[in-house]
């Protein structure tokens, strides 16, 4: 992490919990479009990760969910994404 980095050194983000109306629509973007894997089932979510099993999104469906207004955001988060080819 650059100097800037609020974390520290040694800390960072295991996984992510995100919500969707569509998780059916959602699979088909981080399947198909970011090439992650289903790693498990956890109640009402799907497990997502890379092709070694290490889990990374947590995936719920939420019914009748809304997207926010850009405007009430708290703000964006950018992540950089790789996932290390199998067997490396």
């Amino acid at each position: 992490m650059g100097e800037d980095s609020r974390l520290g050194s040694g800390v960072g983000i295991e996984w992510v919990s995100l919500s969707g109306s569509n998780l059916e629509r959602s699979l088909d973007f981080y399947l198909g479009v970011l090439g992650l894997k289903r790693v498990g089932l956890t109640g009402n979510a799907v497990v997502l990760g890379t092709s070694l099993g290490k889990p990374l999104i947590i995936l719920r469906e939420k019914l009748g969910a809304q997207p926010k207004p850009p405007e009430t955001a708290v703000g964006y988060i950018t992540m950089p994404y790789s996932c290390p080819a199998e067997g490396s």
